[in-house]
């Protein structure tokens, strides 16, 4: 199994995205890269989407990550090519 995919569902999508540990304020964060088309219904305005959105992530021995442990989610968009 791949350590850095992670499976992405939304309430009314779902697909992959790859998952980067990046240096937060005091704490473990990380970002996942997805397609548009994954979160297009999620709104970037909601500070917290966590109850949106399961996120399957798994730690370097493949157990999978209880979502009891992410604290919080917010989603950011680049440009998007959207017709």
């Amino acid at each position: 199994m791949m350590k850095n995919l992670v499976f992405i569902e939304t309430y009314s999508r779902h697909g992959s995205g790859i998952i980067f540990p990046c240096k937060g304020k005091d704490k473990n964060s990380y970002i996942v890269i997805t397609n548009y088309h994954v979160v297009r219904d999620l709104k970037e305005s909601v500070s917290d989407i966590k109850d949106y959105v399961n996120l399957e992530i798994y730690d370097n021995q493949g157990r999978s990550i209880e979502k009891e442990y992410i604290k919080n989610i917010e989603i950011a968009y680049g440009e998007v090519f959207d017709k």
